[in-house]
């Protein structure tokens, strides 16, 4: 029975570890734009209505194209996903926060994906947890046994 509870708590670890490896990549993108982000004002060069197909139903929303150039020059465009009844700014121009270099990234300011950062705070969470109870076990059943006195009166 005792091996039964062990080997469980083993496949937890190992999908915490698989969870965890996952939540990495979204971990590292936020991290990126946290450390390395820079912000800039882009200018909205299209907003296009957008339905896509999927298994619940239709879903509808507006592609918001854009356009910025870096302080050394380069031009940099992106789009982002908006609500049906989202309205552009009167100026045409968002804020948005990017990270440098020929592969970075960009999307408006203000947006963090906390779907990601709860995954990888999750992640850590069940590996400590259950990698914690692991250790215990196996230091448990590792060391070495007292023997009782026995008292004779």
């Amino acid at each position: 029975m005792a091996m039964d509870h062990e080997l469980k708590r083993a496949k937890w670890f190992l999908c915490g570890i698989v969870l965890f490896i996952v939540s990495c990549f979204f971990a590292y993108e936020e991290w990126a734009y946290l450390t390395n982000g820079r912000e800039a004002i882009a200018t909205i060069t299209a907003v296009t209505p957008v339905t896509t197909q999927r298994r619940s139903g239709t879903r509808k929303s507006l592609r918001v194209d854009f356009a910025f150039v870096e302080p050394n020059g380069t031009q940099r465009t992106g789009s982002e996903s908006e609500s049906t009844d989202w309205t552009p700014p009167a100026t045409g121009q968002v804020k948005v926060r990017y990270t440098p270099g020929t592969y970075g990234r960009v999307r408006f300011a203000g947006r963090v994906n906390w779907a990601g950062v709860g995954l990888f705070i999750g992640s850590l969470c069940i590996l400590g947890f259950f990698g914690g109870r692991l250790w215990l076990e196996a230091r448990e059943a590792t060391r070495p046994r007292k023997k009782k006195r026995v008292h004779h009166e």
